[in-house]
C-alpha cells in the first residue's frame, strides 16, 4: 500500500493545508489606460506519497486544492490554477515573478512521470521523457505559465497556473518555492468590453464559488441583501402538481417559480426544445441570478443535451449533457447556478420522489457525517489509493467506513448503507446499470437497500452511471427507488486521473470549504477542475457529469444549531 506523509513548510500549523492565496496591491489604469494587480502564493507544504499507481520506487507530491502538471512523460509536480481578477474592459499585456522563497529540500525524488489522458478502460502507462529526465535542467522553467484572458461566472479573469517546485531530473533534486509573488499587468482596450453577462454576478448564497477568483469584491453585489436566493422548477403540466409540497418546502428559503416546459417552447425561439429551455434560463438568470434550477423529469419530458466527447451534437456516441442548460458557453462550460433533475415521468414516481426531497430538507440525522467509500480493485489506476487518500484528509468530521473491492463483500456494503450513512462515494469501472467491482451494486440490488428515510447523497466517480437516456439506468433507479437523495455520475466514458482529482475536488468542498448543498458541492467542484486543469478533457468530463436529485439538498439541513 502507497505510503503518504505531509511535509510541513511552515513554522507552526503542522496540519495539511491549502497554499495561501492573496491579492497585494492593485494599481489602477494610469493615464496610459495600464495597471497591475500583484498575487502572493504561499505554499505551507505538500504531500508526498511513495510508489503511487503501483509504481515500485516512485513519488508523487500533491497539495490540497491542486492539480498537476499535464504534459506527458515529464515529472508530474502539483500544479494550481490562479482566477485573477481584472477590470471588465481589460486585456491581460504581461506577468512578472518576484520574490521567490525557494528551500532545497534534502532527499532525492524520483518523481512519477505524467500519464497520457485516457479513458477508464484504458491503461495507464507512466513513460519518462528522456528529454527531460536525461538532463538536470530546471522543471518546468517557470514558476508562473499565463493560460488565458476569460470570464468566470460572469467576472474578467486571468489565469494563470502556478507550480510551487523546481525540481532538477538526473540529480533527483527538489526545491519548493514556499513564496512566489506575481504581477499581473493589463491594458484598458478602446472598445468597450461586452459586459452583458456580468449580470449573472453575485450569485446569493452561493458566495463561496467567488473565494476562487483572486481580487473579486463581494460589494459590487447588485442584489439586495435581504432578497432570498433564487429557484426556478422546470416542469409539465402534467407533473407540476406532483412538485407542490417540494414547492412549498423550498418557498421558505427561496423564491421558487415553477415554469411549465409547454410554456417555454410557447414563449421562445429555437431550433429544439433544448435550446428554448437554455435561452429561458440565460434570459431568467440575467434578470437576477439563479442559484438553482430543478429540472423536473426524465429525459423524455425534459430532453438533454446530446453531444459527443468534443461537445459536437452531430458527432458520434452522444451522450446527455444538463450541464448545457447552466453554462453559456460551450468552450468553457462553467456552471452559472447548481442545477439537478428528478428524473422521473409519471405523476406517481413524481409524487414519491418529490415527497422524499422534502422530507429530507426538513428533518437533521446525525448519520448524515458518516460514509461509505468503496472501490474497484486495480491497483494500476489507483481506484482505493484515491479513496484513502482522501479519507486521510477528513479528520474529525466524517466518519468514513471502507468496503474496497477484494476486502469487503457485496453483503457487508450493503450492510454499511444499511446502517444509515450520509454520503456513498464509489471510485472505479461503472457501466450504465451498475458498478463493475467484484462488491459491485448493479440496479437488481437496488430495490433491496433499507435506507429507510437515512437517504444519502450518492457520488459516483466512473463511467456511464447517469447514462439517463438508457432504460434501467443507475443513477435514475437510486432516485426512483427511493435509495438515495441525490445521485452524481457520468452520462460517458470518463477520463481517470481527471476523475481522481474531481473526487478530491468534492470533498476538499464539503471538509474544507464546509459547502453543505449538493449541487453547490458539485459546482465547486466543476469550478476546481477548469481552474486547475482547463484542458479538452477536462471539458469532456465537465460535460458529461449530472447531478440526479433536488441541488439545494442540505446534508446539513435542520441542524438546530445551523
Amino acid at each position: 500500500m502507497p505510503t503518504r506523509i505531509w511535509k510541513n513548510l511552515t513554522h507552526h500549523d503542522s496540519s495539511p493545508q491549502p497554499a495561501e492565496k492573496k491579492v497585494l496591491e492593485t494599481k489602477q489604469m494610469d493615464i496610459r489606460g495600464e495597471g497591475s494587480i500583484r498575487v502572493c502564493y504561499r505554499l505551507n507544504g505538500f504531500w508526498q506519497q511513495e510508489n503511487p499507481f503501483e509504481n515500485e520506487g516512485y513519488m508523487l507530491l500533491d497539495i490540497p486544492q491542486a492539480g498537476f502538471t499535464d504534459e506527458p512523460g515529464s515529472p508530474m509536480l502539483a500544479r494550481e490554477g490562479l482566477f485573477v481578477v481584472i477590470p471588465a474592459n481589460a486585456e491581460y499585456s504581461s506577468l512578472s515573478v518576484e520574490n521567490l522563497c525557494p528551500e532545497e529540500l534534502p532527499e532525492e525524488y524520483d518523481l512519477l512521470p505524467v500519464p497520457r489522458d485516457v479513458l477508464e478502460t484504458e491503461e495507464l502507462i507512466f513513460d519518462k521523457n528522456s528529454d527531460v529526465y536525461g538532463v538536470d535542467e530546471q522543471y518546468p522553467q517557470t514558476p508562473v505559465k499565463y493560460i488565458e484572458t476569460t470570464d468566470i461566472l460572469g467576472v474578467r479573469c486571468v489565469h494563470l497556473a502556478v507550480c510551487p517546485f523546481q525540481y532538477y531530473p538526473r540529480s533527483r533534486k527538489l526545491t519548493a518555492l514556499r513564496k512566489i509573488v506575481v504581477t499581473v499587468n493589463y491594458t484598458i482596450v478602446k472598445s468597450a468590453y461586452d459586459i452583458s453577462a456580468k449580470a449573472n454576478l453575485n450569485m446569493i448564497d452561493n458566495t463561496h464559488y467567488y473565494s476562487q477568483l483572486l481580487g473579486y469584491q463581494q460589494d459590487d453585489a447588485k442584489n439586495p441583501s435581504d432578497s432570498k436566493p433564487r429557484m426556478i422548477i422546470v416542469t409539465s403540466e402534467k407533473l407540476a402538481y406532483s412538485l407542490r409540497i417540494l414547492e412549498g418546502v423550498k418557498n421558505f428559503l427561496y423564491d421558487v417559480e415553477v415554469v411549465y416546459i409547454e410554456k417555454i417552447k410557447d414563449s421562445y425561439n429555437g431550433n429544439d426544445s433544448v435550446e428554448k429551455i437554455h435561452k429561458f434560463l440565460l434570459a431568467e438568470h440575467a434578470k437576477r441570478p439563479l442559484s438553482y434550477v430543478i429540472l423536473g423529469g426524465g429525459i423524455d419530458i425534459i430532453p438533454s443535451k446530446m453531444v459527443d466527447d468534443n461537445g459536437d451534437p452531430n458527432g458520434d456516441d452522444l451522450f446527455p449533457n444538463d450541464n448545457y442548460y447552466c453554462s453559456n458557453d460551450p468552450a468553457k462550460p462553467i456552471p452559472l447556478f447548481a442545477l439537478g433533475r428528478l428524473p422521473v415521468s409519471s405523476v406517481e414516481e413524481m409524487n414519491k420522489v418529490a415527497d422524499y426531497a422534502s422530507y429530507y430538507n426538513r428533518f437533521y440525522n446525525d448519520k448524515r457525517k458518516n460514509a461509505v467509500f468503496t472501490s474497484y480493485n486495480d491497483p494500476s489506476h489507483g481506484y482505493e489509493q484515491c479513496k484513502r487518500d482522501i479519507k486521510s484528509t477528513l479528520t474529525g468530521d466524517f466518519s468514513v467506513t471502507e468496503c474496497y473491492d477484494g476486502q469487503c463483500s457485496k453483503e457487508t456494503l450493503i450492510k454499511e448503507i444499511n446502517n444509515a450513512v450520509g454520503f456513498i462515494n464509489y471510485r472505479g469501472h461503472g457501466d450504465y446499470d451498475r458498478w463493475q467491482s467484484g462488491n459491485g451494486l448493479s440496479v437488481k440490488d437496488i430495490p433491496t437497500l433499507d435506507v429507510k428515510r437515512n437517504t444519502p447523497h450518492v457520488l459516483s466517480i466512473a463511467c456511464n452511471n447517469c447514462s439517463i437516456h438508457k432504460s434501467g439506468s443507475f443513477g435514475v433507479e437510486w432516485i426512483k427507488q427511493l435509495k438515495a437523495i441525490s445521485f452524481l455520475g457520468a452520462s460517458a466514458p470518463s477520463y481517470t486521473t481527471v476523475n481522481h482529482v474531481f473526487d478530491k475536488y468534492l470533498w476538499e468542498g464539503i471538509h474544507q470549504k464546509k459547502i453543505t448543498k449538493i449541487g453547490d458541492i458539485f459546482v465547486w467542484a466543476t469550478l476546481e477542475l477548469y481552474r486547475n486543469k482547463p484542458d479538452r478533457h477536462t471539458i469532456t468530463n465537465i460535460l458529461e457529469y449530472l447531478l440526479l436529485g433536488d441541488p439545494s439538498a442540505d446534508y446539513m439541513d435542520g441542524k438546530p444549531d445551523k
